[in-house]
């Protein structure tokens, strides 16, 4: 990969992390306390130097991360990311991800799960593996893969995981996709528009994933360049202006809903939890309104 790209993988993992792992593993909720957060050991990472007498290297673009598992306070593992896409390193790849994870076992002594994420172009034919057979020992160590390569445009497209976008996103710095800048114009001008129609993602994840977009390539066309940013600014406002809708579309809907707990509080013998259910609302909702009420009868102001 080119340094910028280094830069750039390394400043989105950590705010997209759990993403990458729902999109990597669907069932990670599961065994994983995603609500917990996570804790980056980066700094010990690159302490670990991947052979005796060499120096680290800071400027690979690797994770350690420590994760909680479901069910457990006390109860973590450690995840150790690496991406890779330079295809003249591939050859000792997987005997550095067995070295890592060497290092790392002895100084946790906890479990650790290896990922490996392919951004070059020949991502889907590097082993998973490493390993050796002599006298009767063997050794293996395996790790999980995925190469940007290996889903197609419209199953990321349709997929409401961020990372999903962050691969296409990703793919426009492939040799094969740089034939043409208009072709990668539209590319780009549809993962925006993807990335601002998904109402699930907040707005640091998003602004993160438009950094990334914007600089995974950049155009050397003025006008291209141009016309992405202008289309990037009607988004953004676009999306401000939704905001302000839809924050007014609630405030609307919630002085109807006041309007009618207070007709019912008034004429019927109902239950909070009745009146809450005939709104759509919650009981809390019906109490503050019960208390605006008093407060209107005792002259307070509103």
């Amino acid at each position: 990969m080119r340094r910028i790209d280094d830069s750039l993988w390394k400043g989105l993992l950590e705010v997209i992390f759990d993403d990458v792992l729902r999109f990597l593993f669907p069932g990670a909720g599961e065994f994983i306390d995603l609500g917990r957060g996570f804790e980056y050991l980066d700094k010990e990472l690159t302490d670990l130097a991947p052979a005796p007498g060499l120096k680290p290297d800071n400027r690979r673009v690797d994770k350690l991360v420590k994760v909680y598992a479901s069910g457990g306070e006390d109860e973590w593992f450690l995840v150790h990311v690496e991406i890779q896409g330079q295809s003249s390193k591939n050859d000792m790849f997987p005997k550095r991800m067995y070295d890592y994870h060497c290092r790392m076992s002895i100084r946790h002594d906890k479990p650790i799960t290896g990922i490996a994420l392919f951004t070059g172009p020949d991502g889907g034919s590097i082993t998973d593996r490493y390993g050796y057979r002599i006298w009767g020992s063997r050794l293996l160590y395996q790790y999980n893969t995925y190469a940007i390569t290996e889903t197609s445009e419209e199953e990321l497209l349709a997929n409401e995981n961020p990372f999903a976008l962050v691969v296409l996103a990703a793919r426009l710095a492939l040799p094969a996709y740089q034939t043409q800048e208009e072709t990668i114009l539209d590319k780009k001008l549809r993962i925006a528009d993807r990335l601002f129609e998904n109402k699930q993602i907040s707005i640091r994840k998003r602004d993160a994933i438009l950094v990334f977009l914007e600089n995974i390539f950049v155009f050397s066309s003025t006008k291209f360049r141009c016309i992405f940013d202008q289309h990037i600014n009607t988004l953004t406002h676009k999306s401000e202006a939704m905001d302000i809708f839809e924050e007014l579309a609630a405030y609307k809907v919630e002085r109807v809903q006041e309007s009618v707990v207070r007709k019912l509080l008034a004429k019927t013998d109902f239950s909070d939890e009745d009146i809450a259910a005939i709104v759509d609302n919650t009981v809390e909702f019906v109490e503050e309104v019960k208390e605006l009420i008093e407060e209107e009868k005792e002259g307070r102001p509103r």
